[in-house]
């Protein structure tokens, strides 16, 4: 049994070979009398108590496997599972560590980059998945910093959509605000309370969020404007989320003193900056003499990574074929940010686009075409 709709569709679909298998939602009362060796619940945490004994006592032959996240209740009529013993847990650097998902996992990329941010932002003291204890259980934060000033407890929430509901990122301000709780009556001590969310979240929630409960979030929009002026910090954000962020707007912290930085009236600069570099390209295209085809293909990527740094997942140069025939000039793995990289990827049934980069006078021939295609 799943908490929602989508998850039993996709349980079903999952498993949809196995005949012994009965895919439910929690809100669907009606399931089949058969007997059941085992049930498993999925996110108990979403399950009240009264839900719980219903279908133990439902399915008292059965034995019943529950898998939740701690970190997610924060809700008083979610404390019943603080009396429930847990026999295992795990946490996301262990999963990773025992290779049960690679380390390029989305979440895990996104988590890197707020860890390298974080780094850049010169904070002292950056403490992984602190622990945080009460009587009855143990929780732990993703990061715990120092500004010099007061302890900041921060979570990172990765997700793979620009927009999602708006109170799934109320449940995770409560979490935080839950943790900030923790940490003062334990420490006795005042402490910040940073969300980073890899999604766009609504103005209006950041700023009732921080007047109302202290807590600065930090979105997309805001870890753009943080990683400007540092291409290899905007490169690794590009690549730990899994939608185009070229067409967002960078903007400033709800509270900028948390972090202890200025101002940027500069942001202007910045894309004036930008308008400077797309002049230069043509200027170097317009000024460089054919047949210089090596200075031709730095200029052709340097291009390409100004105008699709976003669109692509990763660009590789000079990768060669199978075979060791033939050498490309610039890969790029795809992502679905527009109509046409969609067409690309479903149509074609392909991940990735191919770049030749010829520095030629005269009209290119057929011949060339083909063999750019024998790349393929």
């Amino acid at each position: 049994m799943c908490k929602e709709k989508v998850l039993e569709q996709q349980f079903k679909k999952n498993l949809k070979d196995n005949e012994n298998i009965v895919i439910s939602s929690y809100y669907n009362t009606i399931l089949p009398t058969a007997n059941f060796d085992y049930i498993i619940l999925n996110s108990i945490e979403s399950v009240s108590e009264e839900k719980y004994e219903s279908i133990y006592q439902t399915f008292e032959k059965a034995k019943i496997i529950c898998f939740g996240d701690r970190a997610q209740r924060t809700k008083e009529d979610e404390k019943w599972l603080d009396k429930k013993t847990m026999d295992y847990s795990l946490t996301m650097q262990q999963v990773i560590d025992e290779g049960y998902i690679n380390p390029n996992y989305v979440g895990f990329k996104f988590e890197c980059f707020v860890e390298k941010l974080l780094k850049e932002l010169k904070f002292v003291n950056i403490e992984k998945e602190v622990a945080l204890k009460t009587n009855q259980r143990v929780m732990r934060t993703d990061f715990i910093v120092d500004n010099n000033e007061r302890k900041i407890i921060i979570e990172v929430k990765s997700y793979r959509s620009e927009f999602i509901q708006n109170t799934i990122i109320k449940q995770a301000i409560e979490q935080v605000e839950y943790y900030k709780e923790i940490w003062k009556r334990v420490n006795e001590e005042e402490v910040q309370a940073v969300l980073i969310i890899s999604c766009q979240v609504p103005d209006e929630i950041k700023e009732t969020s921080y007047k109302k409960r202290g807590i600065v979030i930090i979105d997309i929009s805001n870890l753009l404007y943080l990683s400007q002026g540092n291409d290899e910090l905007l490169k690794e954000l590009i690549e730990g989320v899994q939608y185009n962020v070229y067409d967002i707007m960078p903007k400033p912290l709800v509270d900028l003193e948390i972090f202890k930085i200025q101002s940027k009236e500069e942001l202007s600069e910045v894309f004036e900056s930008e308008i400077e570099s797309a002049t230069s390209f043509i200027r170097k295209l317009e000024n460089l003499e054919y047949g210089k085809d090596k200075e031709y293909e730095k200029l052709c990527v340097d291009i390409i990574k100004f105008l699709f740094r976003t669109e692509f997942t990763r660009m590789s140069e000079q990768s060669s074929t199978e075979d060791k025939m033939f050498r490309m000039d610039l890969v790029c793995g795809l992502k679905e940010t527009s109509e046409f990289w969609k067409i690309l990827i479903h149509h074609y049934n392909t991940r990735f686009v191919v770049f030749e980069f010829k520095n030629y006078k005269d009209e290119i021939d057929q011949n060339l075409i083909y063999i750019t295609e024998k790349y393929l």
